[in-house]
């Protein structure tokens, strides 16, 4: 009986574990999205700001 407790124990812990790497990795992820979606943001804005300029679309006046 004490055998089957301890495989038991065994498995729960690795469980435990293997759940904590996910939530880790899940963590970085988030973090990683997060600074890519600042960063996409900031780029835009910072082209409204003082966009450059487009020679394709002035105008030229003949």
């Amino acid at each position: 009986m004490s055998d089957a407790a301890t495989i038991a124990r065994n498995q729960n812990e690795e469980m435990l574990r293997q759940s904590g790497k996910m939530r880790t990795m899940l963590w970085i992820l988030l973090i990683f999205i997060v600074v890519i979606i600042i960063t996409v943001l900031s780029i835009t804005n910072n082209n409204q700001r003082n966009p450059i300029p487009d020679d394709s679309k002035q105008i030229i006046a003949v």
